[in-house]
């Protein structure tokens, strides 16, 4: 069985990528140096163990501490399954006033058909109300708690290889994760 000219040409030019993406995904023996002291972590552990949520206090090439709670917890990088680190905390200000609004205008329908004759006018009414109530006291409360921004270091993201079929034959394509274009090593 032989190949057409064509067929070996897309082999000739496909087999770098197949052989960059085919290959295991190395383990994180080494910690980013970038990763140092006062980041905030959440680390999944390959055994049983529960997830980490803490502030990393000391840092070395192949190990990591973590300070969650009371206490430190510290980690071999061949035992981290899964890494991440806060960017950035946001407000729940928007999520807050979302769910006030939605509160206050079916609080307001609720109480706009349970009570007079002219239901329809009324609920609208008291929904245009209650929402407007709601909505900035949802924002209120919601800006008192935070949530962190994580952004996943390991498993790092990899290239993917895709192939699909065309009129002519068969289109490839590489997708690289934003670090490869981008460079760097940190998000």
């Amino acid at each position: 069985m032989t190949l057409t000219a064509g067929w070996r040409r897309l082999a000739r030019a496909l087999w770098p990528a197949v052989v960059l993406l085919g290959g295991p995904q190395a383990l994180p023996a080494q910690i980013p140096d970038w990763l140092a002291a006062g980041h905030r972590v959440l680390i999944l552990r390959k055994t049983d163990g529960p997830m980490i949520t803490g502030v990393i206090t000391s840092h070395r090439g192949d190990s990591i501490t973590v300070a969650e709670g009371a206490g430190e917890t510290r980690l071999a990088g061949a035992d981290i399954a899964q890494l991440d680190v806060s960017r950035a905390r946001r407000s729940l200000a928007a999520s807050g006033a979302a769910l006030g609004l939605g509160l206050g205008v079916l609080t307001g329908v609720a109480a706009g058909v349970a009570g007079r004759n002219d239901k329809a006018a009324s609920a609208f009414v008291l929904a245009i109300v209650f929402a407007a109530i709601g909505a900035p006291m949802g924002a209120l409360l919601g800006s008192q708690a935070h949530a962190d921004v994580w952004t996943r270091i390991y498993p790092a993201a990899r290239p993917r290889l895709s192939f699909a079929p065309t009129v002519g034959g068969i289109r490839a394509a590489i997708t690289l994760p934003t670090a490869a274009i981008f460079g760097g090593n940190h998000p």
